[in-house]
């Protein structure tokens, strides 16, 4: 009888070993969570506090069996544009089946998220509050107060004397509405989406946006 010398079989049981550990590092790997996905949290808000937000003049309008979306924002958070961008071709696969609510949460560090956040509010009074935004976003590292109107026009957003008047006197009382709105729901962060009255810890992706519009 021919015996299997014993160090080649130890060596095969090491093999089978280490592959078995590679398999259970790689499963891990890919059955684990990515840090977004993990914060992807939902929570339900206050019905109340959600029929207020949504008291405000929309910048998107939809039906009313339409995906509704708050959007907690800063005109000179890049994240923002970000989800601006996914909104935005929601809206395009969606066949308009979304309806856009911007809450202004302007930002310490971005010194013209105000005088953004009054510009769009301005604007919602002849209906363009969407361009103003998006333009506002494709500007948002080149923004200066001085010029800030006149930037407008050069993406082609018309300013009328309603406008201007709007924005030179500011609309603070809208800016603290919004900020009592993110003070209720402990917001800090833009953008922070609420959908439908849940809030999403971090912005969904438009996976998951086409899959709640289809249910709608």
């Amino acid at each position: 009888m021919t015996q299997r010398p014993m160090s080649t079989h130890f060596d095969k049981v090491i093999n089978i070993a280490l592959l078995c550990s590679v398999a259970f590092l790689i499963y891990g790997q890919v059955k684990r969570p990515s840090g977004r996905e993990a914060a992807r949290k939902v929570i339900p808000i206050a019905d109340t506090l959600w029929k207020a937000m949504t008291r405000e003049l929309p910048v998107v309008g939809g039906s009313s069996r339409a995906l509704k979306v708050v959007v907690f924002t800063d005109v000179q958070c890049p994240f923002c544009a970000e989800f601006q961008a996914t909104l935005r071709e929601l809206a395009k696969r969606s066949n308009g089946g979304v309806v856009e609510y911007l809450i202004h949460l302007p930002l310490p560090q971005h010194p013209m998220a105000k005088e953004g956040a009054t510009a769009i509010e301005c604007a919602k009074a002849s209906g363009n509050a969407s361009d103003v935004y998006d333009a506002l976003l494709l500007r948002q590292s080149t923004l200066r107060k001085d010029s800030l109107l006149s930037q407008l026009q050069q993406s082609g957003i018309p300013i009328h004397a309603g406008f201007e008047r709007c924005f030179r006197d500011g609309v603070p009382t809208v800016l603290e509405r919004h900020a009592e709105f993110a003070r209720a729901l402990g917001v800090s962060a833009t953008p922070t989406v609420v959908i439908d009255g849940q809030m999403w810890q971090a912005p969904p992706s438009l996976q998951e946006l086409l899959r709640l519009a289809a249910r709608k």
